[in-house]
């Protein structure tokens, strides 16, 4: 697993494979091409893989409140 951070730079969950889990491991998002979706299928951002540092960022949040509603 893999750290991942929101966009201000703070440690939102991890991402292991295609799938992102929230701080207490349970899986809550998914990548494809690029973009993030809450496990409805709705998509809530993108992923950034080429951030500074060997960081995994969320780069954009289209509807960051589904992204942490449940």
């Amino acid at each position: 697993m893999e750290p991942l951070f929101g966009p201000k730079g703070t440690m939102i969950g991890w991402l292991k494979g295609d799938v992102i889990y929230d701080m207490n491991l349970r899986p809550f998002a998914f990548v494809r091409d690029g973009g993030v979706f809450e496990n409805k299928g709705c998509r809530v951002g993108e992923l950034d893989q080429a951030a500074s540092r060997g960081e995994l960022r969320m780069k954009a949040w289209d509807q960051p409140d589904k992204l942490f509603s449940n």
